[in-house]
C-alpha cells in the first residue's frame, strides 16, 4: 500500500485502541470513524468509513474480564496521506470472534453466491425491491434487464460497493452482507465494472500488474496467472507494452476482463461486457467468457444482449430491481422469452 519504511521521529502515541479479528484472520479496529486493518508490513491502513453505531458496537465479550481485552497504546506515524497508518504493538491483544454457528452440512447443492431479499439503492432511493438469486459454482450466470433495472447495483451489493439495506448475501458458506470491497475481493469477489475501465495512461502490462495486486506475494501463481491469461487474449500478448488508452474499444474491454483475471477470482462479475462492441467482437468475448468458465471460474454476467444466453448455464431476467424470469436448460436456447420480457 505504502513504503514500508516510517519515520519513528514523526510517530505519535494513540492509547486504548481494541484490536479484533474477523473470521477470516483480519486484524482491526476502529478510530475516529475509520476501520483500520493491518498489513503485512506491521501496519494498519484505514480501509473504510463506519457509522458511530458501528464504532460503539464492537463483538460481544463472552464475560466482564474480556471487557478490556485487547487494549494497548499503537503508534500513528505521518504520512503523506489524510489518513496515516497505524502500527501494531507486539504487545497488543486481539479479541477473536465469537464461536459461529455450525454451518449445515453441505449437500453439493448450497450456492457459491446466494442472495435472499435485497434491498439497497442509492441515498433515499429504493433500486433493488427483494432479490432472490442463487448460482452455483462453476456456472456462468446472466443477469439481463434494460438500464435502470437494478443490474449494475445488484452487483455492486455483491462486491462489497454498495451497502445492503436489507436482506442477506452469503458467499462460498459466508455471510458476505457487510464486507468492504477489499475483503470481497480477497475472498474472490472480482468484479468488471462496466465502461471498458482501463488505466489509460498504462501500458497493457501495468494494467495487469495492477490486477494483481492483491496477489503480489504468490509471485509464482502471478507469472503463471499473467501467461494463461495472455493465452485468453492473444491480442493483448502483442500489445504488452501499448498504453492501455491507445487500444481498441474491443481490445479495452478484453484488458479489463484480463485484468480481473488476475485478482484470482472464484466469481467474476462482468458487467455490460458487449456494450458498445461490433457484434464479431461481442462473440470473440462471449467465447472467452466461455472458456474461463470452463477453467473452472464461475461467472456472472450483466447484460442486455441476449446473445449471452449461448454461454449461460442460467438466465436471470430483472425489472425494476426485482428479479420476473429464471431460466435453466432448453428454455435457455428460446432467445424471444428473453426479448419478450426486456421489450415488455
Amino acid at each position: 500500500m505504502t513504503d514500508d519504511t516510517h519515520d519513528e521521529g514523526e510517530a505519535l502515541e494513540l492509547d486504548h485502541v481494541e484490536w479484533q479479528q474477523d473470521d477470516d484472520g483480519t486484524e482491526w479496529f476502529v478510530h475516529e470513524g475509520w476501520r483500520y486493518e493491518l498489513d503485512d508490513d506491521g501496519y494498519a491502513y484505514a480501509v473504510s468509513e463506519v457509522s458511530e453505531t458501528d464504532e460503539a458496537s464492537p463483538p460481544s465479550a463472552t464475560d466482564g474480564d474480556d471487557a478490556s481485552a485487547g487494549e494497548g497504546s499503537v503508534q500513528v506515524l505521518d504520512a503523506t496521506t489524510a489518513i496515516p497508518p497505524v502500527r501494531r504493538p507486539a504487545s497488543a491483544e486481539i479479541r477473536e470472534p465469537a464461536p459461529a454457528t455450525a454451518p449445515a452440512p453441505d449437500d453439493g447443492s448450497s450456492p457459491l453466491l446466494r442472495l435472499s431479499g435485497v434491498r439497497s439503492g442509492y441515498g433515499p432511493l429504493p433500486v433493488l425491491h427483494g432479490v432472490d438469486l442463487d448460482v452455483h459454482e462453476g456456472k456462468t450466470a446472466v443477469l439481463f434487464g434494460l438500464n435502470g433495472a437494478g443490474k449494475t447495483t445488484t452487483a455492486m451489493n455483491v462486491c462489497g460497493a454498495l451497502p445492503t439495506w436489507e436482506g442477506s448475501i452469503e458467499f462460498d458458506g459466508q455471510d458476505v452482507t457487510k464486507w468492504n470491497t477489499k475483503r470481497c475481493v480477497d475472498a474472490g469477489i472480482v468484479m468488471v465494472p462496466e465502461g471498458r475501465r482501463v488505466f489509460p495512461e498504462l501500458s497493457v502490462e501495468r494494467n495487469l500488474q495492477v490486477g494483481s495486486w492483491s496477489q503480489r506475494k504468490d509471485g509464482d501463481w502471478v507469472a503463471s496467472q499473467r501467461e494463461q491469461v495472455l493465452d485468453y487474449f492473444p491480442r493483448l500478448r502483442e500489445r504488452l507494452v501499448q498504453l492501455a488508452g491507445t487500444l481498441s474499444g474491443g481490445e479495452q474491454q478484453m484488458l479489463a476482463i484480463a485484468r480481473g483475471l488476475m485478482a484470482k477470482p472464484k466469481l467474476l462479475i462482468v458487467d455490460e461486457a458487449s456494450m458498445g462492441l461490433a457484434p464479431v467482437i461481442v462473440k470473440d468475448v462471449f467465447e472467452i467468457v466461455r472458456a474461463i468458465n470452463a477453467d473452472g471460474v464461475t461467472v456472472l454476467l450483466i447484460e442486455q444482449n441476449v446473445g449471452a444466453l449461448d454461454v449461460a448455464d442460467l438466465g436471470v431476467v430483472m425489472s425494476q430491481g426485482r428479479i420476473v424470469k429464471t431460466l435453466s436448460g432448453a428454455e435457455l436456447t428460446d432467445r424471444s422469452v428473453v426479448s419478450k420480457l426486456l421489450m415488455g
